[in-house]
């Protein structure tokens, strides 16, 4: 079974925790930088942040830290569509890499 999971926080201490202690454990870090995240925000958070609706968001109020030791790093600012980037991911998984064909 592979798991995937989506996260936006990224502290250090949990990311360490997940590596020692998930097997097989793969970090795919997607560098977005904040003005790229807010271009992509389809719920329109970053907009209501910005008004001063809504507090707690992360690269705002809540700190964000990039991860310092990922497996992949994915530059979303490179144009790389979400698909490619999906089997980049799947090419680099070593449990899905296995599953592709060849």
């Amino acid at each position: 079974m592979v798991v995937a999971v989506a996260a936006l926080y990224a502290h250090p201490d949990l990311l360490a925790w997940n590596r020692a202690n998930l097997r097989d454990y793969f970090e795919v870090y997607i560098d977005a930088p904040l003005d790229t995240v807010r271009t992509r925000d389809v719920k329109g958070l970053y907009a209501k942040a910005a008004r001063g609706e809504m507090k707690n968001l992360v690269g705002l109020d809540v700190p964000w830290h990039a991860p310092k030791h990922a497996d992949l790093v994915i530059d979303a600012r490179a144009g790389e569509t979400p698909e490619a980037s999906a089997l980049r991911v799947a090419r680099a998984v070593p449990r899905l890499a296995a599953a592709l064909p060849r």
